[in-house]
């Protein structure tokens, strides 16, 4: 397959060189900048979060190249750039405050470009909120002045102004002249926006500090009798007592935290069933949550919600990052220190990831040193440890995917070693981290992994293997399978014939996912199967069989059989008439395909149906041989017109009473 030039790119913007980099940044720009030139790749999302290291250069022409880039793949991407916002947002902010002007321009179009074509502005704002507190007080002013800039854009109702404003106020006591300055300017220009409610809000509610508090009064009656202000604001809806600056909040931004980034959608995670049953959500997080049949099961939803119950970190600088990693790496390394430290420790691990660590090239080096220590919590003997220790690992897959590669392969047979564990925290942890990673790390190594384990003596590893191979065979691209695709094929074969119901019926979903990437393999395994196995994969209801090469010696066998053409033509219409079954025979076929069994006694009685062809041979010949001899025609139609052996029903044909009867004497 031809690499797109999309790829050819990805491989080059890795280069450490910056004249190198600078180079390529104007290939791809240009390349981008003609509407006619596709962004099909095979890997669009290590583009851009290759594009996305840019912004961290020194170098401030690399910085560039990279806000520009970005830009045109927003007008390109649109709302399919969404899962990239806040990896882009983030170094995003810290070029605000770049000593270059050029800089700083690009990277406030790109950001005013996301809430155009990618996201609502709130929900862009809320991952801006850190800027208000960034230690640059350039980026803090410029955040002031990208506020004031949606609103005249925007208009109010598309924030959720009541979020923002208490940090605007907190402003207003920076220790830069400039950013009291603009802060003082934005309150005024939420102010024209709102009206009266805003004011009255800002004198009860907010803590202004006294000596802002007459200069901002008179500033608003100022704008009152200029009449400057806008229609928005002199619009008095009695009927709502909601707040109207809050009208253009999502509910899905509410609910998310500030900097918490958005979940992977290349997959679309997981796409596996739950493990366990209906959760109750609302208990504490720290509690096992009970589900159905099982106390203390863990599922993806509960994983979804316990990523971002964290402490929230801010960090500034590579260093500071470093010394995060370094400090849980400490605690996790050393099995001596109490437990809830190292479950604080992990914690902190997802908070520095939420707080940006990703962004930082050493991050990846020292994640290669974690790796021990994470190993040590997966295999602790307090369960809350090792459930913490598998969230970890599931939020690191979601957030890192491809790059995650290589600690997958490593943590994996750990996690397995999980499954037989009996307590159900313990093993739905591991389960559910294994989930993750394959919806979200697809690393052909991993394959041999789980296929070895189809040996395993546990019929509960067996069983999750099994799933878990449904799910890579139905998620993955077939080219990350090819190397691994003949232990796959002996993987499903086992699993077809294992000895635990669940794992045969999981082997029988994943044989058809592995069906739709390798045909011919999948021919030859289904001609491997025994004839029971062949019936079970065939009569799975979940699975109908298609029409497909891979199913075609299945489909031809158990076929409806026709009864054969006699030499006589007086009985041509039973040629195509189909033996009958019994409609008291049960159906569990998909679209009513009939069984693979053989036809039994019950259904029909063969010796019935062989006089029943004989007699009708006998009966054609005796007519042939009245209308040869001379008789008339009007003769030959009487003849005809006798009760026949046979009635036609419109189930094919049934045999007279009289040999129905099962009377000796009547059939002589």
């Amino acid at each position: 397959m031809n690499m797109s030039q999309i790829d050819l790119f990805s491989t080059l913007i890795g280069t450490t060189d910056v004249k190198k980099k600078i180079s390529i940044g104007s290939d791809v720009i240009s390349y981008l900048q003609d509407p006619s030139n596709g962004i099909e790749c095979e890997d669009i999302g290590c583009f851009i979060e290759g594009i996305i290291q840019w912004l961290m250069s020194s170098n401030f022409k690399v910085s560039l190249n990279g806000l520009e880039i970005l830009g045109l793949l927003v007008d390109r991407m649109k709302d399919d750039f969404r899962p990239f916002l806040q990896g882009a947002i983030t170094p995003c902010v810290d070029r605000l405050g770049d000593t270059k002007d050029s800089v700083r321009e690009k990277a406030n179009t790109l950001i005013l470009k996301c809430m155009d074509k990618c996201a609502p502005p709130q929900q862009i704002f809320e991952r801006l909120l850190p800027g208000f507190g960034h230690k640059s007080a350039k980026v803090r002013e410029e955040v002031l002045l990208l506020l004031q800039t949606t609103l005249n854009t925007h208009s109010a109702a598309s924030l959720s102004l009541s979020r923002l404003v208490p940090s605007i106020v907190k402003l207003l006591s920076d220790p830069s002249a400039p950013v009291r300055d603009v802060a003082f300017a934005t309150l005024v220009e939420v102010y024209r926006h709102v009206g009266d409610r805003f004011k009255q809000d800002l004198v009860n509610k907010q803590n202004v500090p006294p000596s802002k508090l007459p200069a901002l009064l008179s500033k608003f009656d100022e704008l009152v009798q200029n009449q400057q202000m806008l229609p928005t604001a002199m619009r008095i809806d009695g009927a709502k007592q909601e707040d109207e600056t809050d009208r253009g909040l999502s509910k899905s931004a509410v609910k998310r935290s500030t900097s918490a980034p958005p979940v992977r959608r290349n997959g679309q995670i997981p796409t596996a069933k739950p493990v366990s049953g209906p959760s109750t959500t609302s208990q504490q997080c720290a509690t096992p949550v009970a589900s159905s049949g099982s106390i203390g099961a863990m599922d993806e939803s509960l994983f979804i919600q316990l990523f971002e119950d964290v402490p929230r970190i801010q960090i500034f600088s590579s260093k500071e990052m470093e010394e995060h990693m370094n400090s849980i790496r400490e605690i996790l390394s050393n099995t001596n220190n109490e437990w809830d430290k190292r479950v604080a420790a992990l914690k902190k691990f997802r908070a520095i990831l939420i707080a940006g660590a990703v962004n930082y090239d050493e991050f990846y080096q020292n994640l290669r040193f974690m790796e021990p220590p994470l190993l040590i919590s997966v295999k602790d003997l307090r369960s809350l440890v090792v459930r913490e220790a598998c969230i970890t690992i599931a939020f690191l897959s979601q957030q890192l995917g491809h790059k995650l590669n290589r600690f997958s392969e490593t943590v994996l047979p750990a996690l397995i070693g999980l499954i037989p564990n009996s307590a159900k925290v313990v093993s739905t942890s591991g389960i559910v981290a294994i989930r993750f990673i394959i919806a979200n790390t697809h690393a052909p190594r991993l394959i041999p992994i789980l296929t070895d384990k189809m040996t395993n003596k546990s019929k509960e590893i067996r069983k999750h293997v099994c799933e878990f191979l449904d799910q890579l065979v139905h998620a993955w691209p077939t080219q990350k399978m090819e190397k691994y695709s003949q232990q796959l094929q002996e993987a499903i074969r086992k699993g077809i014939a294992d000895a635990d119901l669940d794992a045969r019926a999981s082997a029988r979903r994943a044989y058809y996912g592995f069906a739709d990437h390798f045909k011919d393999q999948a021919a030859a395994l289904l001609n491997s199967l025994d004839p029971h196995n062949k019936k079970a994969l065939y009569c799975d209801p979940t699975q109908p069989m298609s029409n497909s090469s891979s199913h075609s010696s299945l489909n031809n066998v158990g076929r409806t059989p026709v009864v054969k053409k006699p030499s006589s033509t007086s009985t041509e219409s039973l040629q195509k008439i189909p033996i009958p079954r019994r409609p008291a025979l049960p159906v569990g076929l998909p679209n009513g395909t009939p069984s693979l069994s053989a036809r039994s006694n019950s259904a029909i009685e063969l010796q019935a149906v062989q006089r029943s062809k004989l007699r009708s041979q006998q009966y054609a010949a005796a007519q042939r041989m009245k209308i040869g001899s001379g008789a008339s025609l009007r003769e030959a139609a009487l003849f005809k017109a006798e009760k026949p052996f046979f009635d036609l029903s419109e189930r094919g044909f049934i045999i007279n009473k009289k040999i129905e009867s099962g009377n000796p004497a009547s059939r002589k």
